[in-house]
This record gives structure tokens, C-alpha cells and sequence, in this order.
């Protein structure tokens, strides 16, 4: 089974995505996060946006590792991190339910058809506050330049790349509490007769 979870910059799609992993008996996590270009590559694209434009993912890479999963091979993932960008690769191996999470995961970037579609979304002002907190604790980041950032670049990348697919998704969720979402996408899977 293929789960495409998408959704507003920190709405809890990783939370939920590494949460849903737990709960079923043979899944896995791909995340968008891992599969952007270095900051070099990024800025010799010229991207606007930076890490806030679907331009910045490796797509050709995780098409190829979500094939390999899919055909039960394993695969080499790539290891990112938003302080040293790309470290290195894991490998993965398949499991039956594969979870895909990120910004994008609901535009046409992603070459196989999901077996069920997800779009999280929260009130701006809390996500702004938890974009905050998150980047100052895991990426080193002011708030000032946080927020600078929201206006500038996650925002209007929001406007322009992920809030146009939220029609795609199946299940709407409103960023209600962790545990909330994750029943909710795991009574789906169970409705499909996948856990």
C-alpha cells in the first residue's frame, strides 16, 4: 500500500507519517526532507524560493527508490539534514505499507498512483509558531529569520505549490492532535482492508 501524506509547512505531517509508521505492522517512512539538493545545487538552480520550491527535490531519486520499494527491493535513501544537507545514504529496506510525507507529495512530481491521499493543515499563526520553535531548536535558526523566511518564501510557497493539490487528497485533516490524525488515516488504511 502507498500513502501520500502532504500538507502546509509545519502542520504535523512528519509527526503523523512517524507516529502511523509505529502503530502498522510493516511500514515505512520516505520523507521530502531527505531527497533536497545541497544548497549549492539549489543555488545554481537560481530557485527563488529555495527549499520552499518542488524544484529543490532530487525527484528522479525518489521516483527511482519508490520503484525499488514498491517491486520489494530495497533501496539507497539519501541521509539530509537542514545543517549538513546530504551526509550520505541508508539503506531501506521494503515493507508492505510505504508512507511518502512532505510539502509536495500531492502534486504531479510523484510518478506512481497512491492507494490513499492525506493533506494536514493547521491555522497559519500556530504553524508559524511551531515553523519558530522547530528551527530555532533543530536548524540553528533566529526567529527573526524564521519569520523573515515565512513571509518571504514559505508562505507564498504554500500559495503557489501546495495549497493548489490539497483538492487531490481523500482525507482532510485539520491539525487536531497527533494521536487525532493518526486514527484517522489508520481507520482508512483498515477501510481499504490494508491493516
Amino acid at each position: 500500500m502507498l500513502i501520500f501524506i502532504a500538507g502546509t509547512s509545519a502542520s504535523g505531517k512528519t509527526l503523523v507519517a512517524d507516529e502511523l509508521v509505529k502503530k502498522l505492522d510493516s511500514a515505512l517512512k520516505l520523507s521530502l526532507d531527505e531527497y533536497f539538493f545541497s544548497k549549492q545545487e539549489i543555488l545554481k538552480m537560481n530557485i527563488e524560493k529555495k527549499w520552499d520550491d518542488p524544484r529543490a527535490v532530487d525527484w528522479a531519486l525518489l521516483n527511482k527508490n519508490l520503484q525499488d520499494l514498491i517491486n520489494k527491493k530495497p533501496a539507497q535513501v539519501p541521509v539530509y539534514d537542514f545543517l549538513n544537507e546530504r551526509t550520505g545514504f541508508r539503506k531501506q529496506e521494503p515493507a508492505e505499507i510505504i508512507i511518502v510525507e512532505g510539502l509536495w507529495t500531492l502534486g504531479d512530481w510523484l510518478k506512481t498512483e497512491p492507494d490513499l491521499t492525506v493533506f494536514i493543515d493547521a491555522d497559519p499563526d500556530k504553524r508559524l509558531a511551531r515553523r519558530v520553535l522547530r528551527d530555532m531548536t533543530e536548524r540553528g535558526k533566529t526567529k527573526q529569520k524564521v519569520i523573515s523566511w515565512w513571509k518571504k518564501r514559505i508562505r507564498p510557497g504554500e500559495l503557489e505549490f501546495v495549497l493548489p493539490y490539497k483538492d487531490r487528497a481523500e482525507l482532510l485533516l485539520h491539525s487536531q492532535g497527533i494521536d487525532t490524525m493518526v486514527e484517522a488515516i489508520y481507520q482508512k488504511i483498515q477501510e481499504l482492508g490494508k491493516a
